[in-house]
């Protein structure tokens, strides 16, 4: 088998020559997204910052001390505050030639290692202008890796396959962190046979299974690649195949921008810092682009939502279907791509979505049995089988509705402080309404036990 560097270097030719140069959403009530649907990217090792006491000049004391103070803040990764003394001794007067000199010739790295570290804590815009002013000082693969990474992260797609195609030419190695984001890129942009190629280069140095069914799905999409069409808005981007969809697509823009209003504005979620993009799907063909969807799945989420169309059309059970996989879409955005916990994501996600009219009165059904421990709210839901996936959406939406019963306003108090970086464990969101996951779990098994509905009292 061909190894992947000489598809890499293939790849190079191609690049020359033309320009080419997960996690489920398992979907009862709508679907869901599991834990993470961008690409990863390893930090490069930063060198150390080079030592000008070593030379043979006479440096002022003080200038030494600075000069230790940001070493150390650089080698023990406290790369913020290295930047911070570095522009603040630069601002002193007094300071000397010397070390004026030798603290320009350090900003590069400086920069450079604070891009990546907003980077690596979801703060993409923070990281590109960073980087940004690193590559003042030369252009280097570390910072196109990074740009690259965060412009396709902030839907710069012509910005992030200009770094990627800069990258691609100047290092000699293929790097697969990049490959991954450049097939990103290209089917954001509907290039699906050109995404196919670049993850069949990374499928010759990786034997990941899900990645062979990803290249299966993206060759269906390549399929199709002709008869693509898309609509925009501000706040999205849906793409079709069949011209007889552009009415629904059209309907359906019009209906998502209503429903991320009423998101918004009900439950706290915030505007979308990027085009959320859509693609809707001839029925017959949704399981064969998406091998990795359950066929009981109604929908997918993984970064992108993607929906079946199946007729006759029920424009209402489309709509429940859609505002499920925007509060997806939403948190994926407010976390950085970090999952949430499951039962949090997919209660709200179901009573969003208005469970077709249905969350309350809450109906138990035939036979409820009794309320699920602990640990079967944390795990992937993906992992169970139709029956038990069932259940603990279910009651993942009781509990969600029970929060909601016992301190109103809980939910959008917890929505409003999930942030980019802010731990996303149960208790941590629920600790901003005074309570805890185990605690919320024992009244709502107490509530279930009794058959309480949360119907209109």
């Amino acid at each position: 088998m061909p190894t992947l560097k000489k598809f890499y270097f293939y790849l190079l030719g191609l690049c020359a020559c033309s320009g080419l140069a997960y996690y489920l959403d398992l979907g009862f009530f709508g679907s869901k997204s599991a834990p993470l649907p961008k690409p990863q990217v390893e930090e490069p090792q930063h060198p150390e910052l080079s030592d000008p006491t070593l030379n043979q000049v006479q440096i002022p004391p003080e200038d030494v001390d600075a000069i230790r103070h940001i070493q150390a803040a650089f080698a023990t990764g406290d790369y913020g505050r290295c930047l911070e003394l570095a522009e603040l001794f630069q601002d002193q007067k007094g300071r000397s030639p010397f070390f004026l000199s030798w603290l320009r010739t350090q900003m590069d790295s400086i920069l450079t290692a604070v891009g990546w570290l907003k980077l690596k804590t979801g703060r993409c815009d923070q990281a590109i202008r960073y980087l940004l002013q690193a590559e003042q000082f030369g252009k280097s693969p570390e910072k196109s890796k990074g740009l690259a990474y965060c412009y396709y992260m902030n839907h710069y797609l012509d910005a992030a396959e200009e770094k990627i195609l800069w990258f691609i030419a100047n290092n000699k190695e293929p790097d697969g962190d990049v490959l991954s984001i450049y097939s990103e890129v290209l089917e954001s942009k509907g290039r699906y046979s050109e995404a196919t190629k670049i993850l069949e280069i990374l499928a010759a140095a990786n034997k990941d299974p899900e990645l062979k069914k990803k290249i299966a799905g993206m060759r269906e999409k390549a399929k199709t690649e002709k008869l693509s069409q898309t609509v925009s808005t501000r706040s999205f981007s849906l793409s079709f195949v069949e011209e007889g969809y552009r009415e629904i697509a059209e309907r359906t823009l019009e209906f998502m921008e209503k429903a991320l209003d009423e998101l918004i504005d009900k439950y706290h979620f915030r505007e979308p810092k990027k085009p959320i993009e859509v693609l809707l799907y001839r029925e017959q063909d949704f399981q064969t682009i998406n091998p990795n969807s359950p066929l009981w799945a109604e929908a997918l989420f993984d970064g992108r939502i993607r929906v079946p169309l199946h007729q006759p059309y029920d424009l209402m059970h489309i709509r429940s279907v859609l505002r499920h996989e925007l509060v997806h879409a939403l948190f994926s955005q407010m976390t950085g791509a970090r999952p949430l916990p499951n039962w949090f994501d997919e209660g709200l996600a179901q009573l969003a979505s208005n469970c077709n009219k249905s969350c309350t009165p809450f109906s138990f059904g035939f036979n409820p049995g009794d309320f699920l421990s602990d640990e079967f709210f944390h795990k992937p839901f993906s992992s169970y089988k139709e029956f038990l996936a069932h259940k603990v959406y279910n009651q993942s939406l009781y509990l969600v509705l029970t929060l909601d019963a016992s301190n109103r306003g809980a939910l959008q108090t917890v929505v409003e402080n999930i942030k980019i970086d802010s731990p996303l464990d149960s208790n941590a969101l629920l600790q901003h309404v005074d309570t805890n996951f185990s605690e919320l779990r024992k009244n709502a098994a107490g509530l279930w036990r009794k058959g309480y509905t949360f119907g209109a009292n």
